[in-house]
């Protein structure tokens, strides 16, 4: 991944105390279309108060070099050539947005050398992300992060919403799952921003929040034929990354969850899954419709054959379901072992059931 090489001295400041100190003779700017001879003409400090903004420069200059009789051009942090040549000798050579500075330190004057760090490039280019990814391996043509649940055995008694937080027992066993509206967890302030853009309260938040969870299941963004592939593709990679963090930062077990809708996002959604690892996969709302029955199905046949995972963990809220039953057999079939925990819905609907049953036995015995 990117990285600020402490060999590179920071190129503008530098070209802007070696001008300041050398205004004579002809300096050549090489850009990707066109070199321009031109020669020393004024510097100047901007007004412009949004510059201001970024903490890494007190102020905003620019150099102009005059390259025909009343033509300039302006060279700041933001315009910078490919290379400069000073009498036809090369002082600075662009390289990976950076510059690298020819002349010897010694042949500069005395100042102070700002040289940014990883947490200051990070902040100000968004990259907090890439140290999680730093530490897997990347899969397939969208560079998918991996990640797997390889442990052996895996006993998950019962599945917790996310927004249920009230429900966050303290059981080894139980499982935090996202099988809920995306609006519940993601937003402004939800998971991923707050892990993309490092907002630390946020983060405190979360890690306090789960202190007492130690398996999860990985984010279920709704994706949708409906929505551009890239959308889809997106909100796959952002259930990598928040995965990432609960591995990475907070020490959890995270299982892959298994969803997709065509085959563009089931090849991305199996990109980055070892074989063998537990995976999971959420039957509601997949057993009434025939379209639905049929794209659940295929996710375990594709499971079985790609992954053919030790362990299935299954997100269901009903317990009578023939169609259902036979997916499991499949697993089984293959050797895998399959979980279908207790969770809020399903204890639900069997008290919803029985009250039912109740009333109507109440009801036959007045006769």
């Amino acid at each position: 991944m990117i990285r600020y090489e402490k060999e590179v001295i920071c190129g503008f400041d530098d070209l802007l105390s070696y001008v300041s100190t050398n205004p004579d003779g002809e300096y050549k700017l090489v850009f990707l279309d066109e070199t321009l001879n031109t020669k020393f003409e004024t510097m100047w400090e901007s007004e412009n108060n949004l510059e201001l903004d970024d903490p890494m420069y007190e102020e905003f200059n620019s150099i102009a070099f005059l390259y025909s009789e009343n033509k300039a051009i302006e060279v700041n942090y933001h315009n910078m050539p490919e290379e400069i040549y000073h009498n036809d000798v090369l002082i600075f050579k662009k390289i990976n947005r950076k510059l690298l500075f020819v002349p010897t330190l010694s042949e500069l004057p005395k100042k102070k050398i700002m040289k940014k760090t990883d947490e200051e490039i990070s902040r100000q280019w968004n990259l907090y992300f890439t140290k999680l990814i730093n530490n897997t391996t990347l899969h397939g043509t969208f560079d998918m992060p991996n990640v797997s649940c390889m442990v052996d055995n895996i006993n998950v008694n019962y599945l917790t919403l996310y927004s249920h937080f009230k429900r966050y027992e303290k059981n080894e066993y139980n499982t935090i799952c996202f099988y809920e509206y995306d609006n519940l967890f993601d937003g402004d302030d939800g998971l991923f921003n707050s892990i993309y853009y490092r907002k630390k309260k946020n983060l405190r938040e979360i890690e306090d929040k789960f202190k007492y969870v130690q398996f999860l299941i990985a984010p279920d963004y709704t994706i949708s034929n409906g929505l551009p592939s890239i959308e889809n593709a997106y909100r796959l990679f952002k259930a990598r990354i928040v995965s990432l963090f609960f591995i990475n930062e907070l020490d959890k077990i995270v299982i892959p969850n298994i969803s997709f809708v065509d085959d563009f996002t089931m090849e991305l959604c199996f990109e980055g899954i070892n074989r063998g690892s537990v995976v999971a996969l959420c039957a509601r709302g997949c057993l009434l419709e025939n379209a639905k029955k049929k794209l659940f199905e295929r996710m375990v046949d594709e499971t079985i054959k790609r992954i053919n995972p030790k362990i299935v963990v299954i997100y269901n809220v009903t317990d009578k379901s023939e169609f259902l039953n036979e997916q499991i057999k499949k697993f089984k079939n293959s050797g895998s072992k399959v979980i279908v925990p207790d969770n809020f819905y399903l204890n639900h609907n069997r008290r919803k059931k029985s009250k039912q049953i109740n009333k109507n036995i109440t009801y036959i015995s007045k006769f």
